[in-house]
Parts: structure tokens; C-alpha cells; sequence
């Protein structure tokens, strides 16, 4: 499941803060906060990001994705560090 994004300039988001955080929350969306046109800091709803369910519990959502990436480990489907820098360039 991916979040929409939502770009806003820092300007604006100063001046609106609160309607942007409430409209993100009942969105499901992502504040990505703009200054110049570079992303300077996002804000994400937390229930999009926290892993665990009103109770504590760690969400089963979150125990298939843990899973299937150590599957993925112990298959060998991974990038080391070096490799993610050469191929964004770093």
C-alpha cells in the first residue's frame, strides 16, 4: 500500500498548518514540505508508519512484510550498502 503524496511549500504550510495536518490524516496522505522546490521535510500520518495496532500488537501486516524480507535475506535477494550508493550514484 503506498501514500499519495501532497506537495506543499514551506510558506504555505506555515500559514495552514493545521488544515493540511487534518486534511493529510483523513486522506491517507503524505506532506511532502517544499522549500525552492526541494523537499525539505514530509509529513506522514502515523497510523501509515506505526507498526503496531491500538492493543500493542505488532500488525500482521507488519509480520508478513518482516517475513517475507528475511525470506528474501536468507534467498539472497538483497543489495549491499556499495551497491545501492553506485546505483543512485553516491
Amino acid at each position: 500500500m503506498s501514500t499519495a503524496i501532497q506537495y506543499v511549500g514551506v510558506k504555505e504550510f506555515r500559514q495552514n498548518m493545521s488544515g493540511h495536518i487534518r486534511q493529510s490524516r483523513r486522506n491517507k496522505t503524505k506532506l511532502m514540505i517544499l522549500r525552492r522546490n526541494v523537499p525539505i521535510f514530509e509529513v506522514v500520518p502515523l497510523d501509515s508508519v506505526v507498526p503496531i495496532d491500538m492493543e500493542g500488537e505488532i500488525k500482521p501486516s507488519i509480520l508478513r512484510k518482516i517475513e517475507k524480507a528475511r525470506a528474501d535475506v536468507r534467498a539472497g535477494r538483497f543489495y549491499t550498502h556499495e551497491e545501492v550508493k553506485r546505483h543512485l550514484g553516491l
